[in-house]
């Protein structure tokens, strides 16, 4: 019997939680597992999941319409497959009422802490919704919730009082580029003096305090830039200069990339000295994984779930002010600062990664199904 797994993520715009599902697909498909899943899609007809079973289920013509496709949709075409689960492998919508076992990912809790720009305006009545009243619901109907850090499973315990013995923690699957060049024990970077960060532009991401340590680290006279593949608003880049102007830091001393291909980010990673992560929560931290994967010393706050998916590959910093996280990033190039000891940190980073995937998430999770 195979699981239904819901892959509107598939067609959603990119981000994190698209990329692990689109990299746990291919090692499903390495693995030759395809047959145990049952893809829903909205679109089968371009897809390039084609070698595995799929289910069209079109979308309303409906401003509400992913709600009402995951909560009326779903259970409507599922009642004639032929499933034993379905899987919803992130927590925004999860269907309520299937006639089968389910299985629920946790990525994470932000919007109950955090506000988004992706929810501007409607963060109120969308986190009531989705995070205090379906998600509430459908944890407590899954028969498994799967959470991909320690943090979140106890963070999931806290505000949705599920038992611990429900809750199950599998590490996301690393894409296969990265996974290749963790696994090349050499150190292949090409650093240009450039401080590096990967993410987005959310408030939880915390950039000014980078942009602030940063020109700390320039008062220093440090030599390096600051590159950041981030996504800024009009507001965002106003406050970035209006800081380094204060600072007196040259604006051109900081690069801002939008959105990259794989080959441009991956070449961002092999030029950059250190990564810097000042991020203040985290599900999971998948550009994290991605510097540890290209030997990138990290500098980060220790706080969620970075300590545990770091271990003793990272540079925690020792406090949450501009200056102790400009200290941190001092100390991550202090690791590079000579070739024999960046030799040395880019194998302790990948060496990290490697561990957190040492385990086959792939295998684990369809082991996991195929047991409900």
């Amino acid at each position: 019997m195979r699981t239904a797994l819901v892959c509107d993520l598939l067609e959603a715009p990119d981000c994190g939680m698209r990329e692990a599902l689109e990299s746990f697909l291919q090692d499903v498909r390495e693995l030759g597992r395809q047959d145990e899943l049952l893809l829903l899609l909205e679109n089968t007809s371009t897809t390039p999941w084609q070698d595995f079973p799929l289910l069209h289920i079109p979308y309303l013509a409906d401003p509400r319409r992913r709600l009402l496709w995951s909560q009326l949709l779903i259970p409507k075409y599922l009642q004639q497959a032929d499933i034993s689960s379905v899987w919803h492998p992130y927590q925004v919508g999860p269907p309520l009422f299937t006639h089968t076992r389910r299985v629920v990912s946790v990525w994470d809790l932000a919007p109950l802490s955090y506000s988004s720009h992706k929810w501007k305006g409607k963060r109120t009545w969308r986190t009531f919704l989705y995070y205090r009243l379906i998600l509430r619901w459908a944890l407590k109907r899954a028969d498994t919730v799967v959470v991909h850090s320690k943090a979140i499973a106890r963070e999931t315990q806290r505000v949705y009082s599920i038992p611990e013995n429900r809750i199950t923690v599998i590490y996301p699957t690393l894409a296969p580029r990265f996974r290749q060049e963790a696994m090349t024990q050499r150190n292949n970077r090409m650093a240009e003096n450039s401080i590096l960060y990967v993410g987005s532009s959310d408030p939880r991401k915390n950039l000014p305090l980078l942009l602030e340590a940063f020109c700390l680290l320039c008062r220093e006279g440090t030599g390096h830039r600051l590159v950041m593949r981030t996504d800024l608003d009009d507001a965002q880049q106003d406050q970035m200069n209006m800081l380094l102007d204060r600072y007196g830091v040259r604006r051109e001393l900081v690069t801002i990339k939008p959105r990259l291909d794989a080959t441009s980010l991956a070449s961002l990673y092999d030029e950059a000295s250190v990564f810097a992560f000042p991020s203040l929560y985290e599900g999971f931290g998948l550009p994290v994984i991605e510097a540890l994967c290209h030997g990138l010393p990290v500098a980060a706050l220790p706080v969620s779930t970075l300590p545990e998916i770091l271990g003793d590959a990272g540079y925690p910093s020792r406090g949450s002010t501009p200056a102790e996280f400009a200290d941190a990033i001092k100390r991550a190039l202090t690791s590079v600062d000579d070739a024999s000891k960046a030799a040395e940190t880019a194998l302790r980073s990948k060496q990290r990664a490697l561990a957190l995937d040492a385990i086959s998430p792939v295998a684990q999770t369809l082991d996991l199904l195929k047991r409900l």
